[in-house]
């Protein structure tokens, strides 16, 4: 039968265990997890004796919820047991002591077992909201620990003990003298030897007023007398305040009391002190100025000072490091400027700018700024303490007029000397400088050596040339002037003329040599005049390579600074800029700062303490690319024309020079044979 039984009971399906409550204790239930878990310590009290050694610690408190426990004491050298009451008391992972409420109102108390020493140390936790001790033969000592907790420490008063041991005190004291007011800080370190509490009294003098105390332990005040309830052991008590007078005397009798005096910079003092005179390092404390004088007090006695008031000397309260210059001379006839000042402020709050132009831009440290002119009409920028670099953009026109151009271009003026200044003009393809000068430094832009060693060659080529045509002096002399005129205009015509002179003069040397020379000789000369040759034809390939690549006599130009040479493609013109600005969205708020085009030439001037209270000027005379391109085309002209009108002549001269060509030397007999007898001699 009972085989059956079981395996009928196996064969049921199972089901989940169930509790049956009354409503009133399921509603009781959910209202404990509605409302908070809470747990506090109303009261802490450490009572009994250390003589009997049956130190007890009662804790009363009230707990909600779910009745959590709560840390409520930690500390070393001490154990409690024998616990007995309303709740748990056990270590916690912390290591403090942690109670465990049993009912929501509750009171345990447990011995307190000390690990051989007569001094009891602890600290509660912020559950705990008050703290007591009752102790018959201690001295509790009670202190703010910070976050909410407090530090308990009971000491043991020994029978017989001496209690009337005055505290000692080191006094470190510091005066600062200011332009308007003397300061004074009091550090007072006091040590009680005793193992109660004692009172400790600060007089003041009528010229001390205090005002801020800060000191570790209670206080109060009574006339012009500051009480302080000073704990065993030691304590920091610090008074500050203002000092009125020239007089000081120690406020308390001291084992050692320093004495630290400072001035402003604009204060001069001498002092009268009753001591001896110590390393300001020595006292402890901090000087605020330099110049502090440091002294070793003797006993109560005074220290005296006059203070003498000194005239500061006018001077710049910031200093100009390094100013940078860039100045970009537009085809529009405005010229776009950007400095950017390196700067070591001291003290200004704002820099007031002097800037010829019309500002468009600013920024300091980095940061855009608001354009804004002080009553002066200067430009008016906010500065902060320290380095900083400050960069304004402004737009001046210049004057132009028959593709001469002049602009005067002033140098911001800040008020103080730039250190090292480096100033830079660019300039686009349309402007060709001619003329530079920033005083003493003046530039004139002429051209280069070897341009001129190839415009003498040329014109020493063509002379012989023409000289060799026969073609008259005066109209040599004319046909070289505009030649020279062209060379100097156009790069590539002057290559083009080297070329077309040099090659019949090199064939007509290479035919007289072939005729005259002979054997070895006559090899040599021809591989080099084949050398020759290919020169010449390399040189033609390349001037004609030149002439396609940039137009003749357009004034494309090749910029000369300091022996280097520029080339770039020339920028948008100012009909697309302005097409592309029309076309740009505007800019509301702060200013925008636009980059400078490179150009496709570049100058530099360099200055070492740049003087800028008086105005600083850049000259510079610009020519025109198309001036210059239309003085080219009109030399191309001349020439032409006067080829044309000596054309009978030319073409007479070049008969002439190709038959010298054909020409043969005489032979060497008939050049020695004599004269006959009928012929005249």
């Amino acid at each position: 039968m009972t085989p059956l039984v079981v395996a009928l009971l196996l064969a049921q399906p199972a089901s989940a265990p169930q509790v049956t409550l009354p409503l009133a204790d399921y509603e009781r239930l959910r209202k404990l997890e509605e409302r908070p878990s809470l747990t506090v310590i109303d009261h802490l009290r450490i009572d009994g004796s250390f003589a009997r050694r049956d130190l007890g610690l009662t804790l009363s408190g009230r707990s909600a919820g779910t009745l959590p426990a709560v840390d409520v004491l930690s500390g070393e050298g001490f154990r409690l047991h024998s616990c007995d009451g309303d709740a748990l008391l056990s270590r916690a992972a912390s290591g403090a002591f942690a109670v465990t409420p049993l009912a929501p109102r509750f009171r345990v108390r447990c011995r307190i077992a000390l690990d051989g020493s007569d001094r009891l140390a602890a600290t509660a936790t912020p559950a705990v909201l008050e703290v007591a001790a009752t102790v018959e033969d201690g001295e509790p000592v009670l202190a703010d620990a910070g976050s909410g907790a407090r530090s308990l420490s009971v000491v043991r008063r020994l029978a017989g003990a001496r209690e009337d041991l005055p505290p000692s005190v080191a006094g470190r004291y510091q005066v600062t003298l200011l332009p308007d007011e003397t300061r004074f800080t009091y550090l007072l370190d006091v040590r009680n030897p005793s193992r109660t509490h004692r009172r400790f009294e600060i007089a003041l003098r009528e010229a001390e007023h205090v005002e801020a105390v800060d000191a570790p332990v209670a206080w109060d005040l009574e006339g012009a007398r500051y009480r302080f309830d000073l704990p065993p052991g030691e304590s920091t008590i610090r008074l500050t305040g203002r000092l009125t007078g020239a007089r000081f005397a120690p406020p308390v009798p001291a084992s050692v009391q320093y004495l630290l005096v400072e001035s402003h910079p604009l204060i001069r003092a001498q002092v009268a002190a009753a001591g001896r005179r110590v390393g300001a390092g020595e006292t402890g404390l901090t000087a605020a100025y330099r110049g502090a004088q440091a002294f070793l007090l003797d006993g109560q006695g005074e220290v005296t000072w006059t203070a003498t008031r000194l005239e500061a000397l006018e001077t710049a309260g910031f200093a100009v490091n390094a100013l940078s210059q860039t100045f970009f001379l537009g085809a529009d006839g405005k010229a776009r400027s950007e400095t950017t000042l390196s700067l070591d402020n001291q003290g200004t709050p704002a820099l007031a700018l002097g800037v010829p132009g019309e500002p468009t831009f600013a920024s300091v440290g980095g940061e855009p700024a608001y354009l804004t002119r002080n009553a002066d009409g200067r430009l008016f920028l906010p500065l902060g303490p320290g380095a900083q670099q400050v960069m304004v953009q402004d737009v001046r026109p210049f004057r132009s007029r028959l593709g001469v151009g002049v602009a005067r271009l002033e140098l911001p003026r800040t008020g103080v000397p730039a250190s090292t200044a480096t100033v830079e003009l660019r300039y686009p393809a349309e402007w060709l400088p001619a003329y530079e000068e920033l005083a003493p430094s003046v530039r004139w832009h002429l051209p280069d050596p070897d341009e001129l060693l190839a415009i003498a060659l040329l014109l020493v080529a063509a002379e012989a040339l023409l000289r060799l045509g026969a073609v008259a002096r005066r109209r040599r002399l004319a046909l070289l002037g505009a030649l020279a005129l062209l060379a100097l205009l156009s790069e590539p015509a002057r290559d083009l003329a080297i070329v077309a002179t040099l090659l019949p003069l090199g064939a007509l040397a290479l035919t007289v040599a072939w005729r005259r020379l002979a054997g070895v000789r006559r090899v040599l000369a021809l591989v080099l005049g084949g050398g020759a040759a290919l020169t010449a034809f390399a040189a033609a390939i390349a001037v004609v390579i030149s002439l396609r690549s940039s137009d003749f006599g357009s004034g494309s130009y090749v910029a000369k600074d300091l022996g280097e040479r520029y080339e770039s493609e020339a920028p948008a013109s100012p009909a697309e800029t302005r097409a592309k600005a029309k076309g740009a969205p505007g800019y509301e708020g702060l200013p925008a700062r636009i980059e400078l085009p490179d150009g496709t030439r570049q100058t530099y001037f360099h200055r070492e303490l740049l003087a800028s209270d008086a105005p600083r000027p850049v000259f510079v005379v610009l020519v025109a690319a198309r001036l210059v391109a239309a003085l080219a085309t009109a030399a191309t002209l001349l020439l032409a024309a006067l080829a044309f009108a000596f054309r009978g002549e030319l073409a007479a001269g070049a008969r002439t020079f190709a038959a010298r060509f054909r020409e043969r030397p005489p032979a060497p007999e008939a050049a020695a044979a004599p004269p006959a007898a009928g012929d005249p001699a």
